[in-house]
């Protein structure tokens, strides 16, 4: 699957769980005669308890059999034994469950390399328990909770992802959670966090681990906070290189609460695609961008889109627009927007000829010097 269709995938899933909010199932799961018959070989590795709805794995666990109970209204719960070990590939294990708690602490994930959309749209969980498990040999993350609407609380502070390549959705569509844990989170081989934390629409705060957050090697973050409706804070002084970004469109857009931005240490040099970055940060009052390197960037529009509280925003001489092909509406209802020596908002008057700094009266522009 493409990055492209995992993402209109998490997109889909925003819009249905927000009509989950009665306790009706799809039409599908209301009838069980559809559900495939669970085989004998397949039953050895899940049993299914229908009086207490508990599905309960042992042993080397067959990918296929667990996969049998997707889109199952009646399973309740899920419990791996002690012992239970699962697959190398686990991409997609169990996606589209519709049980509400998860106990998985007891598994076995030593040799899983592909944790891929492993839990991906389980929208009525509330609960999924990790602890202890060992993942050092996973390589895939992305959208491996993407989906799980209904999701409040994750705990993955014991998570050892030095080896994974692609977060991409990783927390995509987790539309309730509001608290998460990511705080051994190593990202040195990470190249991929578009849409990381996209939707997360209850998360107010997400805090990176300073000594093991490495994100050197990361190539696209556009996406990575879009929507996230109530962030409040995110340290951004803990991706220690941005280098060789070259994708940030939408990074930031829908972060309505955010009232400030450290990109002191971003790297932009590399990066040709700005759209809408800061879209819709209304509380934004100031932007530093005296690092931002923008001399192979192509499309600038939308770039500051309705911050309508923006006041200041401070530029080096970095910030080129000289390969700037689309930059329409870059400034679109920045209301409050006052350059250096007092240009203020014009309608007529957003693309990228008003992306400089305000010397009056040779340039007329709404950027700032510090």
């Amino acid at each position: 699957m493409t990055k492209k269709q995992i993402i209109k995938r998490t997109l889909a899933g925003v819009f249905a769980c927000a009509i989950i909010g009665t306790n009706a199932l799809p039409a599908a799961t209301q009838l069980p005669t559809l559900f495939p018959a669970i085989s004998a070989s397949a039953a050895s590795y899940a049993d299914f308890n229908p009086v207490t709805g508990v599905l309960t794995l042992r042993g080397n666990v067959s990918k296929a059999a667990i996969q049998n109970y997707a889109n199952n209204s009646k399973v309740k719960s899920v419990v791996a034994a002690a012992g239970t070990t699962f697959p190398a590939d686990c991409s997609g294990l169990f996606e589209n469950f519709l049980c509400t708690t998860m106990d998985l602490s007891k598994a076995n994930v030593r040799s899983v390399t592909s944790m891929k959309e492993m839990f991906s749209n389980c929208r009525y969980v509330t609960s999924i328990n990790l602890n202890n498990w060992v993942t050092g040999s996973c390589k895939d993350m992305s959208g491996m909770f993407m989906c799980c609407c209904k999701l409040t609380s994750l705990d993955l502070h014991f998570f050892n992802t030095a080896n994974v390549e692609n977060m991409c959705c990783m927390f995509g569509g987790c539309l309730s959670l509001n608290n998460l844990n990511i705080s051994s989170f190593n990202t040195k081989n990470c190249k991929i966090m578009r849409a990381l934390f996209s939707s997360c629409r209850s998360l107010k705060r997400i805090h990176f681990n300073v000594y093991s957050t490495d994100t050197s090697k990361v190539t696209d973050m556009s996406e990575m906070f879009l929507e996230c409706n109530n962030l409040e804070y995110v340290n951004l002084s803990a991706l220690t290189s941005t280098a060789n970004v070259t994708n940030m469109r939408l990074m930031f857009s829908g972060c309505f609460k955010l009232e400030d931005l450290d990109l002191s240490r971003f790297n932009t040099a590399k990066v040709t695609n700005m759209y809408q970055m800061f879209g819709d940060c209304s509380s934004l009052t100031e932007l530093d961008l005296m690092s931002f390197n923008t001399a192979n960037v192509t499309n600038m529009s939308y770039m500051f889109y309705n911050c309508r509280n923006l006041e200041k925003i401070y530029t080096s001489s970095g910030f080129k627009t000289d390969k700037v092909k689309i930059s329409n509406d870059m400034f679109r209802y920045c209301y409050n927007i006052v350059g250096w020596q007092g240009t203020t908002y014009d309608p007529s008057w957003t693309a990228k000829e008003s992306a400089r700094w305000d010397i009056r009266p040779r340039f007329r522009g709404y950027f700032s010097v510090k």
